[in-house]
Formats: C-alpha cells, structure tokens, sequence
C-alpha cells in the first residue's frame, strides 16, 4: 500500500540536522519532495510503502522524537 509521510519543513529541517549522515533513513528524507501545503506553508512529502513509512517513524522516534507530532502519514495519496 502507499503512503505518503508528510512533515512541515521547520520540524524536516531541525529533524535533518540530527540524522546522520549514513543512515538509509538520512537519504529518505533527503529524497523528499517540497511541495506547499493547502495552506501556503512548505512541507516535505516522501512517498512510500507502509513498512518504509513505519522505519520512518521509527528513526524520528530514536533520532529526534520532538518531531513526531507534526508527522502525517497518509494512506493511499491520491498521486
């Protein structure tokens, strides 16, 4: 199934400065597509399947819990 994991960019930012660098979760995030949400404000939008959205959640969870309340995954994107 699809997912889309979506996170406003300051949280994506400050997330990103904690990652290392070598981590396949780093790159992930790097890939992220910038898109403006329906309210102007810039978000990252990473689409992927369910058990790459769960090792996502997982990293911020480890790596930079403070994220995780501005976190959406979304099942099903329409694109």
């Amino acid at each position: 199934m699809k997912m889309m994991v979506v996170i406003p960019m300051k949280p994506y930012r400050f997330w990103l400065a904690r990652c290392e660098p070598t981590r396949t979760e780093y790159l992930w995030l790097k890939n992220g597509i910038i898109a403006r949400s329906g309210d102007g404000r810039e978000e990252v939008q990473i689409l992927c399947d369910n058990e790459r959205a769960k090792l996502i959640m997982d990293y911020a969870a480890r790596a930079c819990p403070e994220v995780l309340p501005y976190i959406q995954r979304i099942a099903n994107p329409p694109y």
